[in-house]
């Protein structure tokens, strides 16, 4: 739909990254992490991931700057050099993949994968997940925004064929909801980008969100005052997923990483976990509700959102 038919793809100036990646089978695992924790590691000019999946196979990634990446490509150097160079200066990753072996064939390579589309719903269909938009591997934001976006579309259908709601109305939480969860997703991608082992370079400083990433400066500044407000800790009532265990991580950790660490479980708390899920935090007057069964409610005491 978007890249066929709609072509209303928005491509940020922020995230314009590189992805050189590949399939290993034995790889180790993190013992400190729970079993399928995602490896994340640093290097001078990017950063690494480990994904694990299924058959013993690890999905292990380079992510550069394309500004960095031109210019390695520039002295010569193959897909191949550029990621073992690069898994050389990176530990985490190197240890993983001691006993692992190289299985892809050849090296994949991915850019300019961070979009949005100017429109995400319409007469007859929702976009959700990598068909909608997509900001950076950096979080794994990719699959929240495609579960959390399934749940939104679901409960609107639902509630529209329920007769709840219109059409007009769904389509309008819909839209507005996911970009919510959009916006505040890249905010905090940015902004990790920006203050991580306080980089300086080059590669970090251009991951800043610009004027041409969003149109709409009020609902960017909105989202970051979210994310660092942390005013739904006061506000939501939904009862919170099984609990992580962060102190046991955290615990493992030199004190500078495990305060990162437990900052960031607060962040996958507020942002990640509770969105439109309550009459609080409602978005155009409506939120999610699963009873008494899964569906759109008004908010009360709010203005029911006219079309």
């Amino acid at each position: 739909m978007g890249m066929r038919y709609l072509k209303n793809r928005h491509y940020h100036d922020a995230f314009q990254n590189v992805a050189i990646w590949g399939y290993w089978q034995g790889a180790g695992r993190m013992s400190f992490a729970p079993d399928g924790a995602i490896a994340v590691g640093s290097v001078p000019d990017g950063w690494f991931w480990g994904i694990p999946l299924h058959n013993d196979t690890m999905s292990v990634g380079l992510v550069l700057h394309k500004t960095t990446f031109k210019e390695k490509r520039q002295q010569g150097k193959s897909l191949e050099q550029i990621y073992y160079e690069a898994m050389d200066e990176c530990p985490l990753i190197l240890d993983l993949l001691k006993n692992a072996t190289f299985v892809s064939g050849q090296m994949k390579v991915e850019q300019d994968y961070s979009y949005m589309s100017d429109k995400i719903s319409g007469p007859g269909y929702f976009l959700v997940g990598d068909a909608a938009c997509f900001i950076d591997p950096l979080l794994s934001t990719g699959v929240h925004l495609a579960t959390h976006g399934s749940m939104l579309a679901a409960a609107s259908i639902a509630s529209m064929y329920r007769g709840e709601v219109t059409e007009a109305q769904a389509l309008h939480f819909y839209e507005h909801s996911y970009r919510h969860a959009y916006l505040r997703l890249m905010v905090i991608v940015s902004g990790l980008y920006q203050q991580y082992r306080g980089k300086a370079n080059y590669f970090w400083q251009a991951q800043q969100l610009t004027h041409n990433d969003y149109s709409d400066a009020e609902a960017l500044n909105k989202a970051f005052l979210f994310v660092v407000s942390g005013i739904e800790d006061q506000n939501d009532v939904v009862d919170l997923p099984r609990e992580l265990p962060i102190e046991d991580m955290a615990g493992q950790l030199p004190t500078e990483e495990a305060e990162r660490a437990r900052a960031m479980y607060q962040v996958y708390h507020k942002v990640f976990l509770r969105s439109s899920m309550s009459a609080e935090t409602a978005i155009e007057g409506m939120y999610v509700t699963t009873r008494p069964h899964l569906g759109l409610a008004l908010a009360q005491n709010e203005r029911v959102m006219t079309v």
